[in-house]
Parts: structure tokens; C-alpha cells; sequence
């Protein structure tokens, strides 16, 4: 399944480079999806900014999603893979949806849940940062990563989709806890730690969605 999405995901996103018209026929969009032109919430990732942005998503979806399919068949890992994609477009667009200029493209939401599944599902894991010089406990990664998406997303000071990288990263722990509900009995603490921000952040973007908001255009 990695291998096949990595695949799919780098023939189209280079065609679609060449091809403005395809990037802009099948990226994400707010006016478009509004007007329900829902197959935007898949194709948007399979289209990237530029080669760069494709080949940092392509590798951290090769080192997490190869892990995975140790643990998971293939309706498992598709249905994670795909819940965290459309999640994290579903949260970009209730932060948006009162910019329909707003458009977006990558796979950064799904690989963002695979990864959050990759750290349910091995607590041990421990993860790399660049420049620094030692690896992160997975749960300690995954905080992190929560805050630096707020900072993010209530700043606007970068290019970078944090919406979609928050959504897809909630979906991925969601879907997992759901298709290994066993983990949470697993007295793991961390992990509820981790459990319990992610509900808090989501419960928040639901309830009151004006505390994230912020109006432009990002690399999902």
C-alpha cells in the first residue's frame, strides 16, 4: 500500500507541475468544495507545491507508512490513510469557510495520522528531528507537533497547511483507537496524555473555530 501511494501520489503531482490547468482542476478549494465538488478532499493530495514539499511527504510516508503495514492489513491502513486525509481537508475547511479563495494542496494530512497511528501503535518509537542530535519519545513528538500546528495556525507566519497537518494527525490517533481500542487499557500514560490533548483541541475547533482562524493560502 506505501509503495503504491508513493507511487500514484509522485506520477500525478509531477504531471500536475507540468499541467497547471490539473493542479488547479483537482486542488483543495473552499468555493469549489462548498459547491460540492467533493472529490477536491481526495485529490488535493495527490498535488504538491513543488518538488520539495513532494519529496519531504513522500519520504516521512515511506519510514511511517512502511512501519505500519507490520500491524495493519490493507482495509486497515487504507481506512486510516484516507479517514486522515479527509479529516484534516474537513478541519481546514471549517477554519476557511469563510475564505473561498482559500486553496491548499499535499498529502501532509494523511501522513500526519499515519504518523499519530505509527505512535499509538508503537509507544516505544522514538523520532528524529532535524538538527537536533538526539531522537524524541514518540508521545513527546506528538505534543510538540500539536503546538507548533496552534502556533501555527494562530500566527500565519508560514506557508505550511497547519490546519490540515491538526486534522489529519486527530484522525489518524482517533481511527486507531478505534480499530485497537485495547490500547487504551495498555497503562501506557502517555498515551492518554496525548489522547486527552487531542479531544481538548478537537472539542475546541468545533466549539469555537475562531480561536484557530486565519485567512490565506498554505501547503497542505
Amino acid at each position: 500500500m506505501t509503495y503504491l501511494l508513493i507511487g500514484s501520489i509522485v506520477g500525478v503531482s509531477l504531471l500536475a507541475l507540468r499541467e497547471p490547468r490539473i493542479f488547479h482542476r483537482f486542488c483543495f478549494w473552499v468555493e469549489p468544495v462548498l459547491a460540492r465538488d467533493g472529490i477536491r478532499m481526495i485529490s488535493s493530495a495527490f498535488l504538491h507545491a513543488d518538488t520539495t514539499h513532494l519529496a519531504f511527504n513522500m519520504l516521512s510516508l515511506y519510514f511511517f507508512g512502511d512501519a505500519l503495514e507490520a500491524s495493519l492489513n490493507s482495509v486497515q491502513y487504507t481506512a486510516i490513510a484516507a479517514g486522515s486525509l479527509i479529516g484534516g481537508n474537513l478541519l481546514a475547511l471549517r477554519m476557511h469557510r469563510n475564505d473561498p479563495s482559500y486553496r491548499a494542496v499535499g498529502a501532509s494530512g494523511m501522513v500526519s495520522g499515519l504518523i499519530f497511528s505509527a505512535i499509538i501503535l508503537y509507544p516505544e518509537i522514538r523520532i528524529g528531528i532535524l538538527f537536533l542530535p538526539f531522537m524524541l519519545p514518540g508521545w513527546i513528538y506528538g505534543l510538540l507537533f500539536l503546538g507548533i500546528s496552534l502556533f501555527g495556525m494562530k500566527r500565519a507566519m508560514d506557508n505550511i497547511g497547519h490546519e490540515a497537518h491538526l486534522g489529519g494527525a486527530l484522525s489518524g490517533l482517533f481511527l486507531t483507537l478505534v480499530l485497537f481500542p485495547e490500547r487504551l487499557y495498555s497503562g501506557n500514560i502517555e498515551l492518554w496524555a496525548l489522547a486527552v490533548a487531542c479531544i481538548g483541541l478537537l472539542t475546541l475547533s468545533i466549539l469555537r473555530p475562531q480561536l484557530f482562524e486565519r485567512i490565506g493560502q498554505r501547503n497542505l
